[in-house]
């Protein structure tokens, strides 16, 4: 049985976390009910992860799992509109996913969610509802966040309808820098586009590739930037998704013109420079545009794990006008608006 083997796993090992692997266990409730019975039965005192469908999870599941020692959950949403759920035959009811995403960090669930953009047939109005997703996701506190460019895996019934359609370039895709490879490696990948599909990417008719680009980074960078991206999100909701995309429309190109991915610490300014530029230029009203600023600033004067956040606590300085010139002083203006804003 599976949690025979896992006792098996326990006893030659001693006590280590398990991750099931299997996008749809939560969908067999009878399987995975009975997974967690035995569990508690045999008192392992296991811990573990799993995915599940958002749609197919209730208080009185998400309580069992959690006594089966069960402490996270990896949630695919994909998207954020209705109309890509069903032409995607996901099918998720996107309000309903994210009441059980509050109950399960209700219950102290960690809860990673993954999210894509770039569908062939996404639309505009398909792209808004999911950056506006995403938006509210980031301001619930979700602190997990994938956002990725659709990939045309081989075989695949959306790769064989639009074949004709994959372009190559040298940009990241499928989880790959693709400026890494050897040459005789791309050159495989170029010569066997239906065996290395997920190298390439389909064109979006309505939204440019350096637009999309421009919103993977968004949300790459989201950690170092959640309370400016969330406050965005508390204080213009579904106007948030629509204002951020066509300001990005015009100024994404020369953004990412600029942008390193490979170097964080200097990439993270040139974001926080383009944020700014986002609220002096969207923003008309004059307390709300004060407050995105200030959340920008606390961002950028609370960012953890670089190699150096000197350089980015002065360019806070620089970009806002403060002249705070010790770590002490940096941090105490940190609490104090952190304060002043919850």
């Amino acid at each position: 049985t599976i949690v025979g083997e896992i006792r098996s796993i326990i006893e030659k090992r001693g006590k280590i976390k398990f991750r099931f692997i299997h996008d749809m266990i939560s969908t067999n409730r009878k399987l995975l009910v009975a997974i967690c019975q035995e569990l508690i039965k045999q008192n392992l005192g296991m811990k573990w992860r799993c995915t599940a469908r958002s749609d197919m999870l209730d208080r009185e599941l998400l309580e069992l799992m959690r006594e089966a020692g069960c402490y996270r959950i990896m949630v695919g949403l994909d998207s954020g509109s209705e109309r890509m759920q069903k032409l995607i035959d996901k099918n998720l009811p996107i309000e309903k996913s994210i009441q059980a995403i509050r109950t399960a960090m209700e219950m102290s669930y960690t809860i990673s969610i993954s999210i894509i953009v770039g569908f062939p047939q996404e639309e505009k109005r398909d792209f808004i509802d999911t950056i506006n997703l995403t938006l509210k996701l980031v301001s619930m506190g979700i602190k997990l966040l994938a956002v990725r460019l659709f990939t045309p895996y081989p075989e695949t019934q959306l790769t064989r309808e639009y074949f004709p359609r994959l372009q190559y370039d040298d940009k990241a895709v499928n989880n790959a820098r693709l400026g890494k490879l050897t040459v005789w490696e791309e050159t495989q990948i170029k010569s066997n586009p239906y065996m290395f599909s997920s190298f390439y990417y389909i064109p979006n008719p309505f939204t440019p590739r350096h637009v999309y680009d421009f919103f993977l980074w968004i949300f790459f960078y989201e950690p170092y930037f959640r309370n400016f991206l969330g406050h965005l999100w508390l204080n213009q909701n579904e106007k948030a998704g629509a204002g951020l995309l066509q300001w990005a429309e015009s100024n994404a190109d020369q953004i990412m013109s600029r942008l390193n991915p490979d170097k964080l610490p200097e990439s993270l300014p040139l974001m926080a420079d383009s944020f700014k530029k986002f609220i002096r230029d969207t923003i008309s009203d004059p307390e709300l545009a004060k407050l995105l600023e200030k959340m920008l600033f606390f961002d950028l004067l609370t960012a953890r794990n670089l190699p150096d956040s000197s350089a980015l606590k002065e360019l806070a300085g620089m970009l806002f006008n403060t002249h705070a010139k010790t770590k002490e002083s940096l941090d105490n203006t940190a609490k104090q608006l952190l304060l002043t804003t919850q």
